[in-house]
């Protein structure tokens, strides 16, 4: 039996992207997938005032950025979950860089935001742009929500959904693989 592969990635500033990230990550090993995180970096920080500056910058120029080399290849998992704090209405730069970067080699696409505005659904729009096609999943969690916990319960149908998506993947990949020969 397959067991399906999910890839969780996420790029936080502030670790409130990165507390979400790893909940879904946890929820989703918790239902028996496979599920490896990993953290989107750049070659120069953004924290501090400059750093902030920084990114208000590259997000109203809805520019990409150079990101440091993944540990792990998209390509290789049923479905890939993104995640990204909103910029300045916009998803961050270093997650724009990986979708960008990575567009033909995401099979499936869960898309996840952390923001304070209540506006996102033209950032989803963004996102699915950059990778040309639907998520088969979107989860929006507002700060607050994330400080007091109470996002645990929006989790739940999220994980759900990238489930059943890695299970179809899954599925699929079973029935292409080769079986191997037996000899007599």
């Amino acid at each position: 039996m397959t067991i399906p592969k999910v890839l969780v990635v996420y790029y936080s500033r502030t670790r409130r992207t990165e507390r979400l990230a790893h909940a879904i990550g946890n929820s989703l090993e918790i239902r028996g997938l496979r599920c490896d995180l990993e953290p989107l970096r750049e070659p120069i920080t953004r924290q501090g005032f400059f750093g902030y500056l920084r990114s208000r910058i590259d997000s109203a120029l809805a520019r990409t950025c150079p990101i440091l080399p993944s540990t792990h290849k998209p390509e290789d998992y049923d479905v890939v979950v993104v995640g990204s704090p909103v910029w300045s209405g916009t998803v961050s730069n270093p997650v724009r860089s990986f979708l960008a970067a990575n567009a033909d080699r995401l099979k499936n696409v869960a898309l996840f935001l952390t923001h304070r505005a209540p506006q996102v659904e033209a950032v989803f729009a963004q996102m699915e742009a950059l990778i040309a096609r639907r998520a088969v999943a979107e989860l929006t969690v507002r700060w607050p929500e994330l400080i007091s916990g109470d996002y645990k319960r929006e989790v739940r149908p999220f994980v759900e959904q990238i489930e059943h998506a890695a299970e179809r993947s899954a599925s699929a990949r079973r029935r292409v693989e080769p079986r191997s020969a037996v000899l007599h």
